[in-house]
């Protein structure tokens, strides 16, 4: 797409009744409506907090050693600040809205941060050597590194799996789109999308399997994405950490004294 604009989703796919098919049951009524519905979805992984701590995607530290300049320069990253610098699964057009991330905005009360200001987190030490090769000069690690480093690690969150109906039009690192409800009580009124896991998915891979006695092709579609449709709330007041004011109960205690 040049950079210039988020890519466009090439098939779009909504969880719905199972179709209708004629007396017959040799064809269908609606084609295209079958050809969008989801036979089977499955969540694989949602995001999981502690391992994107650990793998550097909310923060890590890069320290770039210069062998012929004898110097050592660290670099920080912050997944927030960085968010809104490139497009991402759920970015619509060219308008990229830096507050799509896949972590709350929300602070610790002990030290008025958030999870991407620990580049601690993840450290890395690289040597990048001036003048190798004569006056040629190597993209700076500090521009990729970093960010390779957090976007890897997106890979594995809100990991989605659906088994389709085969569809040829679409291919491994096209976008799709995804419509689930929100699981609400029976009696409920009109459904209404689920803001955090709909939206935009990237399409890791794709298995197709096709029966010639069933008559059948069918497609399994590995999914990703690195970004909400709808951006979680924020939370004005910090998260408390550790104890609170509340007194300590002992329930062995407790059901002695109750006897």
């Amino acid at each position: 797409m040049g950079g210039a604009v988020a890519r466009p989703t090439r098939w779009n796919y909504q969880t719905q009744i199972n179709m209708i098919q004629d007396s017959d049951r040799s064809e269908v009524k609606d084609i295209q409506r079958r050809m969008q519905a989801v036979i089977k979805y499955d969540f694989d992984k949602q995001v999981d907090t502690l391992s994107n701590i650990i793998e550097g995607l909310y923060a890590n530290r890069l320290i770039v050693h210069d062998a012929f300049n004898k110097t050592i320069k660290t670099h920080d990253f912050n997944y927030k600040d960085e968010f809104a610098k490139s497009f991402h699964v759920d970015t619509v057009g060219d308008v990229n809205d830096g507050a799509k991330h896949n972590i709350p905005n929300a602070k610790l009360n002990d030290t008025n941060k958030g999870l991407y200001d620990y580049p601690n987190a993840k450290k890395m030490v690289l040597t990048e050597t001036s003048k190798v090769h004569n006056d040629y000069e190597f993209v700076p690690v500090n521009e990729t590194l970093p960010k390779i480093t957090s976007q890897i690690a997106s890979l594995k969150n809100l990991n989605l799996t659906m088994l389709v109906y085969g569809n040829t039009q679409i291919n491994a690192g096209d976008v799709i789109n995804f419509s689930v409800p929100v699981m609400r009580v029976p009696g409920s009124k009109e459904p209404i999308q689920n803001p955090y896991t709909s939206g935009r998915y990237l399409i890791m891979a794709i298995k197709h399997t096709m029966s010639l006695e069933a008559q059948s092709h069918e497609m399994t579609l590995k999914c990703m994405k690195d970004s909400v449709r709808t951006p979680y709330p924020t939370e004005e007041d910090a998260l408390i950490v550790g104890k609170d004011n509340t007194r300590d109960i002992n329930i062995y205690n407790e059901d002695i004294s109750e006897l």
